[in-house]
């Protein structure tokens, strides 16, 4: 079982190493499509929803998620290379003020998509700081 792992584990990072962004794509998508089934299989009355899995799945975690993701990671190593705590404050407050609100308002929105709201944008300004 371990030899494996451990040829998955190698053979991924190949594929991360030569193709970074459509690598991490495909993982976001299926690592989100995975917890989006898991949270309608557990704790909902409703039938599965294949389109809400894939809505938030593929066009959240593949198309948004990882590659913004992948340009904050890759700019930082750029511009403020350091791994210091220092500089890891730093990337964190900037992506916490940047990235994060981004990330945030694009799965309010495929979450109101996914649940057929009509006025997405009163959705996402209900839902991004609650009252």
């Amino acid at each position: 079982m371990a030899r494996y792992f451990r040829r998955f584990a190698t053979t991924y990072d190949q594929y991360l190493t030569r193709y970074p962004l459509p690598t991490k794509s495909v993982t976001s998508g299926i690592v989100i499509s995975c917890s989006d089934a898991v949270v309608q299989l557990s704790t909902s009355e409703k039938p599965y929803d294949i389109r809400r899995t894939l809505l938030i799945g593929v066009g959240y975690g593949a198309c948004c998620f990882a590659p913004v993701i992948h340009f904050v990671t890759t700019t930082w190593a750029r511009i403020l290379p350091s791994t210091s705590f220092g500089a890891l404050c730093i990337k964190t407050g900037v992506d916490m003020t940047t990235a994060f609100p981004l990330n945030l308002s694009v799965m309010l929105s495929m979450n109101s998509l996914a649940r057929y709201d009509t006025d997405v944008l009163q959705s996402v300004k209900d839902n991004f700081i609650p009252r």
